[in-house]
């Protein structure tokens, strides 16, 4: 078996991820010393939330159809949350600095049953459904290397 030094294997494994290459117990313990920073330190993410909820004038009617009714809902901004991320966690920094998460992340953040989807014809006027807005991060060259090491979107 040929082996190629550690950091032309690092770039390697940026490009194809963790699922692609052969770990030996060399290339294994270069990467857990690659990781050791973000666990010790974790990246902080700044997101704010949109809430969105129906007035319920109906009565006894809790779910309703949005493709007979053209009803609005009423938004409300929660702004400055955080979530601390060490590790495990997809997180891709784009161009422009458009931050993406996997997402296993965004059901921490905000739980299936509470997310806001657009393209749902039936909603339940009783519980308020939430969307994450924004998010950025501080430090955003610290998150590029994050990224780089937990390479889950390839």
């Amino acid at each position: 078996m040929i082996f190629i030094p550690n950091e032309l294997f690092f770039i390697v494994y940026q490009f194809v991820g963790p699922k692609a290459l052969y770990l030996n117990k060399e290339y294994y313990s270069f990467l857990q010393d690659k990781k050791k920073p973000f666990l010790e330190k974790p990246i902080r993410l700044h997101y704010t939330i949109v809430q969105w909820y129906y007035n319920n004038n109906n009565g006894n009617r809790h779910i309703i159809n949005t493709s007979r009714r053209k009803r609005r809902p009423t938004m409300k901004m929660i702004p400055r949350l955080h979530i601390d991320v060490s590790g495990n966690y997809g997180i891709h920094v784009g161009e422009n600095n458009e931050i993406t998460i996997e997402e296993k992340l965004s059901n921490i953040i905000i739980p299936p049953q509470y997310r806001y989807n657009r393209a749902s014809v039936y909603i339940n006027t009783t519980t308020v459904l939430s969307e994450i807005h924004s998010l950025y991060s501080e430090n955003i060259n610290y998150l590029n290397d994050y990224s780089k090491i937990w390479n889950i979107f390839t």
